[in-house]
């Protein structure tokens, strides 16, 4: 599936800034020489993870499970941004690894360090239940625009619960090897050094699931929650997300009241793909602030002409191009704006 997952805690694209007053972390290097409108946010990590993924999910398919040997999917080519793929065997497992070097410019993008994976459980990566895992080494995404870059360090736990590869929902349903859907299990923990020094930890509990209504142009990626938290006093479910926040280190617990769902919107493997449906909360614990959240509603059309949105319906979920952000801190902020995807 030759798509980027686009990080699900976007919440703060506008976001704690604004709060700086209010609880001061004076042990993060501070980032003042930077316009406010270049600085590193929340999702600047989850972002490059997402991306990872689907990297090694591309590569798990199409290099390892042969949808590109086989001529099910358009000719494959490894990620961009990777020097050298290769693998060690140790106790009759092998471990794979993504060797990316910053000589190459991936978009606005340059990449360095490792990603491997490794099949921990089960003979083979399509075994229902077989369980993987995503390590990160010094993961480092620089933006070719601004010079500031993110480094990625962690293990991501991934469990195939149907079994199969992603290209086997889109192959015609007589075949013998056709799957209605693949749901992947993702957990795990990773550490994000931002650009200014500081240290977030994020935690994913996330259920993914790709399905297709009629071969490539029909595909579906839905992305649910898989576990319920508190946060203070509350307990919440559905929860895809937690960590620290960049700015002012909050705790934070993302969960969905409407799981996403992208959708192709062309008739091949290149899309596009557009998020059309989903809704989000970020609950942030903020001391002596009630309530702190911001919400985020997929599936907007926005008239960048006369700057008015509209929600979109299923005769027309293809043109959604927005969020729809509402944001809540106590007396200190209220509002409700759209963002574009």
């Amino acid at each position: 599936m030759k798509k980027n997952i686009r990080s699900l805690f976007f919440l703060t694209l506008l976001s704690f800034s604004v709060l700086s007053g209010c609880k001061k972390d004076e042990t993060d290097p501070q980032t003042t020489s930077v316009p406010t409108n270049l600085k590193q946010n929340d999702n600047t990590g989850s972002t490059e993870v997402d991306e990872a993924i689907s990297n090694v999910n591309d590569v798990i398919s199409n290099q390892i499970g042969g949808g590109a040997q086989n001529a099910r999917i358009a000719a494959y080519d490894l990620p961009c941004g990777v020097v050298k793929f290769d693998s060690t065997e140790s106790s009759g497992k092998k471990t794979y690894s993504l060797k990316f070097g910053d000589q190459n410019k991936c978009g606005y993008k340059k990449k360095s360090g490792d990603v491997s994976f490794k099949l921990e459980s089960g003979s083979h990566f399509n075994e229902m239940h077989a369980r993987f895992t995503i390590t990160f080494y010094n993961y480092t995404v620089e933006s070719n625009a601004t010079g500031q870059s993110v480094t990625i360090n962690g293990t991501i736990t991934v469990t195939n619960l149907t079994g199969g590869y992603v290209w086997q929902v889109i192959i015609p349903s007589d075949n013998t090897l056709h799957k209605d859907a693949v749901t992947h299990s993702v957990r795990g923990k990773f550490m994000v050094t931002h650009a200014n020094g500081a240290v977030r930890e994020r935690n994913y509990f996330q259920k993914r699931t790709w399905s297709s209504t009629s071969g490539w142009a029909g595909l579906r990626l839905t992305i649910a929650g898989d576990t319920t938290t508190t946060l203070g006093v509350n307990s919440y479910s559905n929860v895809y997300e937690t960590g620290k926040t960049l700015d002012g280190n909050f705790d934070y617990v993302s969960n969905l009241g409407e799981n996403f769902l992208w959708s192709n919107c062309g008739t091949t493997w290149a899309g596009p793909y557009v998020l059309v449906k989903g809704k989000a909360r970020a609950n942030v614990n903020i001391p002596a602030i009630t309530p702190a959240y911001f919400d985020v509603e997929a599936g907007y059309k926005y008239n960048t002409s006369n700057m008015t949105a509209t929600s979109t319906t299923d005769a027309n979920l293809c043109e959604a191009n927005a969020y729809k952000i509402s944001i809540e801190f106590g007396s200190y902020l209220k509002s409700e704006q759209y963002q574009l995807y």
